[in-house]
């Protein structure tokens, strides 16, 4: 519990968010994702690296395992590479 009522405080201070409707459509052309990718492929590797430290051994193996079974993206190869590194890094 928030005995210090530290989180309500907080929200109590933001103004009223509109309730959100159930079914949200995302135009992905606005978003311009994959033409970040490809400009800054140093901030790919940044992301990707922060995000299998965060994993524990389990977690870094089932996905090792499911990118050697299905083609899931073109920069499946960069995404193995990361993966296997940090897998070597805790000594699998």
């Amino acid at each position: 519990m928030d005995v210090n009522r530290v989180c309500s405080e907080f929200w109590k201070s933001k103004p009223l968010m509109q309730t959100v409707q159930s079914s949200l459509v995302v135009d992905r052309s606005k978003l311009n994702i994959k033409s970040e990718i490809s400009n800054d492929p140093t901030g790919v590797d940044t992301v990707l690296s922060g995000l299998l430290k965060k994993a524990n051994c389990e977690e870094l193996h089932a996905l090792n395992n499911l990118l050697k079974t299905n083609n899931l993206t073109p920069n499946q190869g960069l995404m193995t590479r990361l993966l296997n590194e940090e897998i070597d890094k805790r000594g699998r």
